[in-house]
């Protein structure tokens, strides 16, 4: 879900050997884009890692990084070296409950430098029980929201909740079918994204069993249990803070509740004034989908009247990315996304921090790149630097695979490299940030997939992916000097 694809790893290190990424020989020219010969091997990191779960990250106020997958943390200092000070040799276990799991969903870093790693409990299944057959069309099995809080070095805060951990169910209701009969014994409630405010408290989102609906697909004869997003806010203590929504939870019994009426909301920052704005997310029932759009509250947990119509503003799809002052930049695909002979297109909108379209931004506030390096590019990932430019990162194929030596091996396979475009403050492609307005980045012989972007706080671009198949996957890293 916080924007971001699902790519499967785990990050415990392996010691495989990999093939060296090779050191580039060309100098960039002054002004242009190009790789942190400072950060790992000129620019690059590649660290070998077994299969797990979902990758995200986040920068800490030193521009190290920490990476979560699945249910380990892994952190890389400044220089792109695995941080030895944290955890055990730069990784980490959060702790799950007893006799069940804890997989990572969000990550964020509060005013005092503290990580705060959210995410999803998954429970024995003693811990619930339903009266009725119910399936969510993926994992069955009670849930709950869990919530830890680490120092530097990785340890956890014991002045936060138990020890450092907050786990709960968010006070949330049993859910009921439509005759009033309660199908659970208590609440499942999954966690897709968290962000901290400048108070410190924590905003968690996500979504909360809410109901039984039959068939939601038009080919699933089966009940499946329906959920409400939800937006709850935990205090620096880790309690349930009443001053906002009255009891601390926004949603999460209906989604009736929620503006978008959806199942599941996502996190995408916090704005002026300590406003959340957040996101629709996963969908399990696709006959009750609910509405597209960007949602902004109040530090009270109310809609914010100036932002959009009445709280919600609708005038861009896709996933958003949010500016210190609240100016919105949202990036998605253009219909039909899928197909496979054309580079995939993506359209970028800019919105002011009112939430109404910027039209000095492309055609009328909005702008569609084409993925570069043709059939099977894609752009899948954004960011802003300071002057509110937008980046684009994604991965270009590079090599036709036609092209055959005299042993029959093809001498050009097909590669997957990391490429990063920029867009200036008009919205078109800016041709002075690299060869063709863009940068590409090849790891060796490996074949990358670029899943998120960050701008550290020098203005340097972090492109974080993975390498490899199911059998042989890794993390691949790449940081940048954006130029003028």
């Amino acid at each position: 879900m916080a924007g971001a694809a699902g790519i499967l790893l785990s990050l415990a290190l392996s010691s495989a050997p990999l093939p060296p990424a090779k050191a580039t020989k060309r100098v960039a020219p002054s002004g242009k884009a190009h790789l942190d010969p400072t950060f790992g091997e000129a620019g690059r990191v590649v660290l070998p890692l077994s299969a797990g779960g979902r990758v995200i990250s986040v920068l800490m106020p030193d521009d190290g990084l920490v990476i979560g997958g699945g249910r380990s943390l892994l952190r890389l200092t400044p220089d792109g070296h695995v941080d030895e000070s944290f955890g055990q040799g730069g990784t980490l276990t959060p702790p799950a409950p007893a006799g069940g799991s804890f997989e990572i969903d969000g990550l964020a870093v509060d005013s005092k430098d503290r990580l705060i790693v959210a995410g999803t409990s998954l429970l024995s299944t003693e811990d619930s029980s339903s009266s009725v057959p119910v399936s969510s069309g993926a994992e069955d099995g009670p849930q709950a929201a869990r919530v830890l809080r680490y120092l530097q070095g990785g340890t956890l805060d014991p002045s936060f909740g138990a020890d450092g951990s907050v786990e709960t169910d968010l006070g949330l209701p049993a859910p009921r079918d439509e005759t009033g009969q309660q199908i659970l014994s208590k609440p499942w409630v999954e966690v897709s994204g968290v962000a901290v405010d400048s108070r410190d408290r924590i905003l968690l989102t996500g979504g909360a069993s809410a109901g039984l609906e039959f068939g939601c697909s038009h080919d699933w004869n089966f009940n499946t249990l329906t959920y409400a997003a939800f937006v709850a806010r935990l205090t620096e203590s880790g309690a349930l803070d009443a001053g906002f929504a009255g009891d601390g939870v926004l949603g999460g019994a209906s989604v009736a509740e929620n503006p978008l009426h959806v199942e599941a909301s996502v996190a995408r920052g916090i704005g002026p004034g300590d406003e959340l704005i957040y996101q629709p997310g996963r969908i399990r029932c696709w006959g009750k989908a609910g509405d597209y759009g960007l949602v902004r509250l109040s530090s009270s947990g109310e809609l914010s009247p100036s932002f959009g119509a009445g709280g919600v503003a609708r005038e861009g799809e896709g996933e958003a990315v949010v500016a210190p002052d609240g100016a919105i930049v949202t990036h998605g695909f253009v219909s039909p996304w899928y197909y496979p002979k054309e580079p995939a297109r993506i359209q970028v909108v800019r919105l002011r921090p009112d939430g109404r379209v910027n039209r000095s931004f492309g055609h009328g506030g909005e702008t569609v790149v084409t993925s570069p390096g043709g059939a099977g590019g894609i752009l899948e990932a954004a960011a802003m630097d300071a002057r509110r430019r937008v980046l684009l990162g994604g991965t270009m194929i590079s090599g036709n695979g036609r092209r055959r030596g005299r042993d029959g091996q093809a001498k050009e396979p097909r590669r997957r490299s990391f490429v990063l475009v920029r867009l200036g403050v008009r919205g078109r492609i800016d041709r002075a940030f690299g060869p063709y307005g863009r940068i590409a980045t090849r790891f060796g012989s490996l074949g990358v997939t670029g899943l998120h972007l960050l701008v550290d706080s020098r203005e340097r671009a972090i492109m974080v992916g993975v390498y490899g198949s199911s059998k042989d996957r890794g993390l691949a890293l790449a940081r940048y000097v954006l130029g003028g």
